[in-house]
């Protein structure tokens, strides 16, 4: 999947799902992410209105916009002057076939390490790591007595857990004013992005009750961090969440074509 899409899912999930309120209006926002295993050093620009959500990634400018009104995602490409898009159902097909593929794969490999001799199978077993793991993890959100001011808001530090390890601290914010109507949408949100798996089935479930704010800062275990460095009330252009003029329509690799106007 394209690496702005996998970031903007990501970033998306940890910014808006978790929010157990919402904004009233619309709402932009920025945001850093540097570190990690990629030594990323990014900075993302973030537009919400209701219904509609865009992210524009980095120094390249590709963008995602989220139509939930229309159950729409759109990727754009600055450089090529193109975009993709594909429905919510399609990207469900997608994710789905990906995952039954992947289980397949999976379960044929468990078979071949049970073929082998103890010793090779629990070292084999041992360099696969989480891979080889059958079950859901155990998603656990504490939330601590720390506090601190990230970007001029007051935060509270949260620790989410997965089977008792540490993956990620985020730092969420109650007093950001203007939050109701944005929480229908994050929760639909939340329900189509859960078809990608059953861990973040149950991983952004968690988060949702278990965080409460706005997330001003996420560090993960990995070394990433994402800070929102600046964040208002808005009332976001609705031209901000279509195709730009000039851009022509591809075809997302390996899927077939929407049959939908361009520009939808």
């Amino acid at each position: 999947m394209n690496p702005l899409v996998t970031r903007s899912m990501t970033v998306l999930s940890l910014a808006l799902i978790v929010t157990s309120t919402a904004f009233s209006l619309g709402i932009r926002w920025e945001a850093v992410t540097s570190g990690g295993p990629s030594e990323l050093n990014e900075a993302d620009h973030f537009y919400y209105m209701p219904g509609m959500m865009k992210m524009v990634g980095g120094r390249e400018g590709q963008f995602v916009i989220i139509r939930l009104d229309k159950e729409l995602m759109i990727m754009g490409d600055p450089a090529k002057k193109a975009y993709y898009q594909m429905t919510f159902a399609e990207m469900e097909e997608m994710m789905e076939g990906a995952s039954a593929v992947m289980d397949a794969q999976m379960e044929a490999m468990r078979q071949q390490l049970a073929a082998l001799p103890k010793e090779q199978r629990e070292m084999a077993e041992k360099m696969m790591g989480s891979q080889m793991k059958q079950k859901e993890p155990e998603i656990e959100v504490e939330k601590t007595g720390e506090s601190k001011t990230v970007s001029g808001y007051s935060c509270t530090k949260y620790l989410v857990k997965e089977d008792g390890a540490l993956v990620s601290s985020v730092w969420a914010s109650s007093s950001i004013p203007e939050f109701d109507v944005m929480r229908k949408d994050m929760e639909q949100f939340a329900k189509r992005m859960a078809v990608m798996s059953k861990a973040s089935r149950k991983s952004k479930g968690a988060l949702t009750e278990g965080v409460d704010g706005f997330p001003m800062l996420t560090e993960t275990a990995d070394g990433m961090r994402t800070e929102v460095t600046k964040i208002e009330a808005a009332e976001v252009p609705a031209s901000e969440f279509a195709v730009p003029e000039g851009y022509s329509k591809e075809e997302m690799p390996g899927m077939p074509a929407s049959g939908m106007p361009d520009g939808y």
